[in-house]
């Protein structure tokens, strides 16, 4: 079996983000529009705008979101965000560990595909 470009799709590489810090928040919300009091408003959305809002933040291409119909998001936001929504909040705001309080050292990481 062959391996390379023919064989590997996109991909996706995310990590909790642990040296994460208030600035970085702050940062986000900027980047976001600013309309939020915090990450969590924006990430847990209760409404089709703030969802639409988050989707365009996660996609690289902005034209899928605007296909999509109110009346689906908000289907969406209310299958995904309304159940238990301050025990989501809460476990995002608990798993946070990179705050101002409490600075983790970065290690050094090898990077894939630089030679």
């Amino acid at each position: 079996r062959a391996a390379g470009p023919a064989r590997v799709g996109p991909v996706v590489i995310s990590n909790s983000d642990l040296l994460m810090t208030a600035e970085d928040d702050r940062a986000f919300l900027e980047r976001a529009g600013g309309e939020w009091a915090s990450a969590a408003d924006l990430l847990m959305p209760l409404d089709a705008r703030t969802a639409r809002r988050l989707m365009e933040l996660s996609f690289y291409r902005k034209q899928v979101t605007s296909m999509l119909p109110d009346f689906l998001i908000r289907e969406g936001v209310q299958n995904l965000f309304s159940d238990k929504r301050e025990e989501k909040i809460e476990l995002m705001k608990a798993i946070t560990v990179g705050t101002d309080g409490f600075q983790l050292t970065p290690l050094e990481q090898v990077k894939l595909g630089t030679n």
